[in-house]
């Protein structure tokens, strides 16, 4: 096989070549001994430590808590809904840089490029320009802003390195979370130790990416603590050819983005505790693809965001018993943004946003709520407003139009209800879920939201789900009050979303195989029908899905294909731009003396240029990125990454109609370094 190497790749080879042979084990011998020989982490604390870097028990992964789907932890195998937890050690070893590369490995889920420097989260279909129906939380507080109804344009990159975990749940989560969590939710927990503990690590690659993060947690007096962290990513001009069929052009894909957590902690097991969080993150994205099929911008379809968030956050905790406790959260937040692109190939365009959210949440919970049933309910206030909304068109000589925009000032205030429980029988292998959620909103009235589920345990190990949930999306400020070009409709309602699952999962100490079958049922969606925003749409899509993780002594293996079809009802027409089949396949392998590798397949079939019916087919995507680690000593790591090894041209679907899709960048190295202070 032969591969023709694009210009400039050339010089990065033997870079490659060189690092590695400078990094992997000198001979096959080495490979073989570690294959024979059984490590004792008491005796060898280095290789005790690196052992954690690819075969980590997969029994004490899988038994990770899962704290986004309830406000009990559960475990995989009696959760109600189909959610991947993903720790900093499974995103490190796939040599994610941003935010979406930490998830993109999991079956239907797909980030595609969209306008206003933003890459999309799809789940399961419904590949459509506008980014909306995913909700992102940041320790339990939806990030979604008011405006567009999705955290995709103006949170795209909370900082990976300040970050524990992220779980993903590929379904409805609006029983729980409300309008957001329409197909799917991620829930981001940031960094947060009981233990005195100080980490930094850096990267520096061959496009110009950087990354550096600091995590710390210091005990203060005998009882309290602070976390903090601080991260920081971006990368310079990247150049980036693009081609329409009425000219080209280059785009810069440059961007710096940063965040900023500090933590302060009471003693958590005290029958009183609390938690006070402050929280910031900063985002500016120049020349990302811009709103494309627009046959006057083939030398300027770009589009640029500059953002910030501020949040305030405080949670108090009453222990009534070991059982039962009350909790309060209560957070205020406010998002400023600059959003730049052209009008034509003359003018250009500039949005200042602000809007503001406080809420306040009093939880009861019960794990022993009348025997064998887990119970919690909730009562919420939450308020919107948006402060700022306003709209200046200009050349380099002349102020075309200078206003706000018409939704400028709208408000929303919602009161909510919800409760959730979970029943497990004496002497039965039947668990059943059931809860709902009533949201009464300012602006279009009350919505019910339920979620039922059965589990029957067919033994330890494996477990057969049935699941209906039910989610909505509130229309979006926008929607409720127009812009310039679309009405906005005031007493426009909710999109509804069925959604129905059977589920087989069986896991082990050192496998894990899920199946999952799907169907959703989309109605009352929110269209631009004659320059007014209405409800009128219907869609549905079905999929399978299958993963599997296996540990074989010092080999990993983690697997997931799925298939999906989505389609508009309405128009009689398929969502094209999400990929058909979605193929994951990552490899590892644990050498001796703390040597690890993991390489990472990525593979897309079946996808459009664009959502358009006419859209062309798009040649099958196919990535594979490589991971090389080695522990120095039980503090010190050294790490590196090719991304995009094979140097494919690549392209991704265009949620905006970019005639040929978006192309993505060719291949480049990272070398990285994390030591424990």
């Amino acid at each position: 096989m032969v591969f023709n190497l694009r210009p400039g790749v050339q010089r990065i080879y033997p870079l490659i070549l060189v690092v590695l042979v400078v990094l992997l084990p000198g001979n096959i011998k080495a490979a073989e001994s570690a294959a024979k020989r059984t490590v004792n982490p008491e005796k060898n604390t280095i290789a005790s430590s690196t052992e954690m870097l690819l075969t980590l028990s997969l029994e004490e992964l899988f038994k990770t808590p899962i704290t986004s789907t309830s406000y009990f932890s559960e475990q995989s195998l009696d959760v109600a809904s189909t959610v991947s937890v993903i720790n900093k050690k499974d995103w490190e070893k796939r040599g994610a840089r941003r935010l979406n590369d930490a998830y993109q490995h999991l079956p239907s889920v797909v980030s595609l490029p969209n306008f206003l420097a933003q890459d999309s989260v799809r789940i399961r279909g419904y590949a459509i320009s506008d980014a909306r129906g995913i909700a992102t939380l940041w320790d339990g507080v939806s990030v979604n802003t008011f405006n567009l109804g999705t955290a995709n344009v103006d949170r795209p990159n909370i900082q990976l390195n300040t970050l524990d975990s992220i779980e993903v749940t590929r379904g409805p989560g609006s029983a729980l979370y409300g309008a957001d969590a329409f197909h799917g939710v991620v829930a981001l927990k940031s960094f947060e130790s009981d233990t005195n503990q100080q980490d930094v690590i850096a990267r520096l690659a061959s496009n110009g990416f950087y990354s550096a993060g600091y995590n710390g947690s210091h005990k203060l007096g005998s009882k309290s603590r602070l976390n903090l962290s601080l991260a920081s990513s971006g990368q310079p001009d990247q150049d980036i050819k693009y081609t329409t069929s009425t000219g080209s052009g280059e785009r810069e894909y440059n961007y710096q983005s940063t965040t900023f957590v500090a933590k302060f902690l009471s003693n958590p097991s005290a029958n009183w505790s609390y938690k006070i969080g402050f929280y910031y993150d900063d985002n500016d994205s120049n020349n990302f693809q811009g709103e494309g099929g627009n046959g006057s911008l083939p030398n300027n379809d770009v589009s640029s965001v500059d953002g910030d968030l501020l949040m305030l956050k405080g949670d108090v905790k009453y222990k009534i018993s070991n059982n039962k406790d009350f909790s309060l959260q209560v957070y205020s937040w406010v998002q400023n943004k600059l959003y730049e692109r052209p009008v034509n190939s003359t003018r250009d365009i500039r949005i200042n946003g602000k809007e503001t959210r406080q809420e306040a949440q009093l939880v009861y919970r019960d794990k022993n709520f009348a025997g064998n049933t887990e119970l919690t309910t909730a009562l919420a206030r939450r308020k919107d407003i948006i402060k700022e909304q306003h709209r200046v068109i200009f050349n380099s000589s002349t102020t075309f139009v200078d206003a706000d925009l018409p939704f400028v000032g709208v408000t929303r205030t919602i009161n909510s209800f919800f409760a959730d429980g979970k029943t497990h029988l004496d002497n039965s292998n039947w668990i059943y879920r059931y809860g709902f959620r009533l949201d009464d909103y300012s602006d279009f009235g009350t919505q019910f939201t339920p979620r039922l589920g059965v589990i029957y345990m067919l033994d330890k190990q494996a477990a057969l789900k049935l699941l209906y949930g039910a989610s909505f999306r509130a229309p979006t400020a926008v929607e409720v009050g127009g812009t310039p070009f679309i009405a906005g409709d005031p007493n426009i309602q909710p999109e509804e979303l069925d959604t129905y699952e059977l589920v087989y999962l069986r896991q082990s100490k050192k496998s894990k195989f899920e199946v999952v079958l799907f169907h959703t049922d989309l109605k009352n969606g929110i269209s631009n029908i004659a320059g007014q925003y209405t409800n009128i749409s219907r869609s549905e899509s079905d999929g399978l899905e299958l993963s599997y993780t296996s540990r074989f002594k010092r080999l990993l293996v983690e697997s997931s294909v799925s298939y999906v079809k989505s389609k508009d009802l309405t128009n009689n027409a398929e969502y094209k731009a999400f990929p058909k089949t979605i193929l994951n396949l990552g490899i590892g392998y644990q050498f001796s003396d703390g040597w690890s590798t993991y390489v990472n397949n990525r593979a897309h079939l079946g996808a459009y240029e664009t959502t358009q019916t006419t859209a062309a087919k798009l040649k099958d995507y196919w990535r594979l990125d490589i991971n090389v680690t080695k522990s120095l000593q039980e503090k010190l790591k050294l790490f590196l990454n090719v991304r995009n090894a094979l140097d494919r041209q690549n392209y991704l679907p265009s949620l905006v109609d970019q005639e040929g899709g978006i192309p993505e960048d060719g291949i480049s190295v990272d070398l990285g370094v994390q030591y424990q202070i």
